[in-house]
């Protein structure tokens, strides 16, 4: 097969260039962007095998520190539990602000965070900006360096 019978397209799907080497990709992403791998007939996520080949065990949870599941990049992995993971998470895709941790109440903004696993209401607000303001400064206050603002 010539160079030109391959799209630019198919050869970034299926082969990967690393100091000059090609070699063929055999995971593919899943639904949510995540690639895995087949492996004696389970799944297993390319994030954790990075993760396990460069720290030599396996946490919990690997966390993607930029939330982007396909970015495998060891300097973006991390270890976490259910709970720190869970900090690290953008807004819902069905919130109504579309701002972590503000949601509408009555004629305002009302801010709550889970602390410690426990939701806890942090204030109401009637200005967005500010609500947005006191959830950003909850979240590195109580999530450290877990805590992830868009």
């Amino acid at each position: 097969m010539a160079s030109r019978d391959i799209s630019y397209e198919e050869a970034k799907a299926n082969f990967i260039e690393i100091d000059g080497q090609i070699y063929k990709k055999v995971g593919c992403a899943n639904p949510d962007g995540y690639v895995i791998f087949g492996y004696k007939r389970k799944y297993i996520s390319a994030h954790r095998i990075v993760f396990l080949l460069n720290h030599g065990y396996l946490p919990e949870v690997v966390d993607h520190i930029d939330g982007n599941p396909s970015n495998n990049k060891i300097e973006n992995l991390r270890a976490a539990s259910k709970s720190t993971n869970a900090m690290n998470r953008s807004a819902r895709s069905d919130s109504k602000t579309g701002i972590k941790n503000v949601y509408p109440y009555k004629k305002g903004w009302a801010v709550n965070i889970n602390i410690n696993k426990v939701r806890t209401h942090i204030g109401y607000f009637k200005d967005i900006e500010l609500a947005e303001l006191v959830a950003i400064e909850a979240r590195d206050k109580y999530h450290g360096k877990f805590a992830r603002h868009n």
